[in-house]
């Protein structure tokens, strides 16, 4: 697997950079948005002739305490037949710590963009298998 490139400067990206990259996903949005037949999440599900019997029945996520809305589990429960497991944390350091003293066996987790870089460097992640989307 090759090494992952962060931006140069440092790792920084530049403000007109940043500017250009924004602008440029906005467009591809706005574009996307004209020209995409709005469908349900289960009509979406279903038109990806994906077999649910495969599925597993458990979801195990980490994620910030705040970053979803009351019925957003219980919604998703209802409508894909999983059943979550959701872990909340409060801070970035608290995530990594968690998960540096052996917790594993998460889905899913959701750091911030640095600590996205940090994972990276000490192997702590792996890559998506797109296959699976």
């Amino acid at each position: 697997m090759a090494a992952y490139q962060f931006p140069a400067q440092g790792g920084k990206v530049s403000r007109r950079a940043f500017l250009k990259k924004s602008l440029t996903l906005a467009a591809s949005l706005v574009l996307a948005n004209r020209s995409v037949t709005r469908l349900t999440r289960s009509e979406a599900f279903a038109a990806e002739k994906v077999d649910k019997s495969k599925l597993s029945k458990e979801l195990n996520v980490y994620n910030w305490y705040d970053y979803i809305g009351e019925t957003t589990l219980a919604d998703f429960e209802k409508e894909f037949g999983v059943k979550v497991n959701y872990d909340t944390y409060d801070s970035n350091d608290v995530l990594l710590a968690k998960l540096q003293t052996g917790a594993t066996g998460y889905d899913v987790i959701v750091p911030s963009d640095y600590m996205v870089r940090i994972m990276i460097k000490e192997g702590m992640l792996a890559p998506l298998e797109l296959t699976n989307l």
